[in-house]
């Protein structure tokens, strides 16, 4: 418990330092007007930022008079902080770490959704892999009592870990989690401190690449299927102000949703430049993320389920309170 603690503590601090900002200054979330046609957006240089660069290149966002301005953010916290400042109008960010925030009262909603949690796939086919090198290592509730690498310890990567373990009859909180960066975990899982390792693309390709390594499942298989993934979000006041920019905005995600499934070349040479120092063999190699818009009111409530009990989740939000929108407008 006090580990989760501890993981959650960051994003309490944020708030209550990016609330006393927004308190004291105009901002873009206070300053905008019904007529907002140039929206700064504040993200994150990964592949679930596909869709944003796709209705910028093709004009999508143009068509429906906006000008989208990208900004990089560091991680969650910062885009957060930003949104609640005024430095971004528009915050891209995984729903875990949002549903946290608003948990704590962070005065936001999610503006538009480009990616779920996809439908089971099996090991090596979703891009979200638990590896192993031991052979003694079957399933998932081999993993019990032994220590496993994971990017945090309250990510999806750990909770999907859990959720896995408990579900093969094993015990999770016999698990011995240690928090350690996806390009460090490959090297330890090799020469044995570690007995697993769960790795996104494209360090997951890297590591399906070794003849040694071995993926025993694929942790969002075992997350409910369905639940909201990458979102955008905004200052409520922002969203007051600005509906009828923030649907159009909603609209040129879409059509960039649509057309990134249409063309998964595209999609995968626009990622291997986000990915830096990827060779064109590895890059050729990751599994390329599925993008949605579709709404799952029930994997919401879930995804709140599993959070709560494996993430330390602090109080549930409604769907009311989780979108700004109605789903399927």
């Amino acid at each position: 418990m006090k580990s989760r603690q501890r993981a959650f503590a960051a994003t309490a601090t944020v708030l209550a330092m990016a609330g006393l900002a927004a308190c004291g200054s105009g901002g873009a979330a206070d300053a905008g007007a019904q007529n907002t046609k140039t929206l700064t957006v504040g993200t994150i240089p990964i592949g679930p930022q596909v869709p944003l660069l796709i209705a910028e290149k093709h004009g999508f966002f143009k068509e429906q008079g906006l000008t989208v301005k990208p900004q990089t953010s560091t991680a969650f916290d910062a885009t957060l902080a930003g949104v609640l400042n005024g430095q971004y109008d528009i915050g891209f960010g995984a729903a875990p770490p949002l549903l946290s925030a608003l948990s704590k009262a962070a005065p936001v909603k999610v503006v538009a959704q480009t990616a779920s949690i996809e439908t089971p796939q099996g090991p090596g086919k979703s891009g979200a892999d638990v590896d192993v090198v031991d052979p003694s290592i079957k399933r998932p509730r081999d993993l019990e009592g032994k220590t496993l690498a994971v990017t945090s310890l309250n990510d999806l990567g750990a909770v999907g870990l859990r959720a896995a373990v408990m579900k093969d009859g094993g015990d999770p909180k016999s698990l011995k989690l240690v928090e350690m960066p996806g390009a460090q975990q490959l090297g330890a899982l090799l020469s044995g401190r570690v007995a697993s390792a769960d790795f996104n693309e494209p360090n997951a390709a890297v590591a399906r690449a070794n003849p040694k390594v071995r993926v025993l499942f694929g942790y969002t298989d075992y997350l409910p299927q369905g639940a909201p993934l990458d979102v955008y979000f905004a200052k409520n006041d922002f969203i007051r102000k600005n509906p009828a920019t923030l649907e159009k905005f909603r609209a040129a995600l879409a059509r960039a949703v649509a057309y990134a499934n249409e063309h998964p070349d595209e999609v995968r040479a626009i990622t291997q430049k986000l990915w830096e120092n990827v060779s064109e063999q590895i890059a050729a190699k990751t599994v390329m993320q599925r993008y949605s818009t579709d709404v799952d009111k029930k994997a919401l409530d879930s995804l709140q389920d599993v959070l709560t009990r494996y993430a330390g989740l602090e109080k549930r939000t409604s769907p009311n309170d989780f979108y700004s929108y109605t789903p399927g407008s």
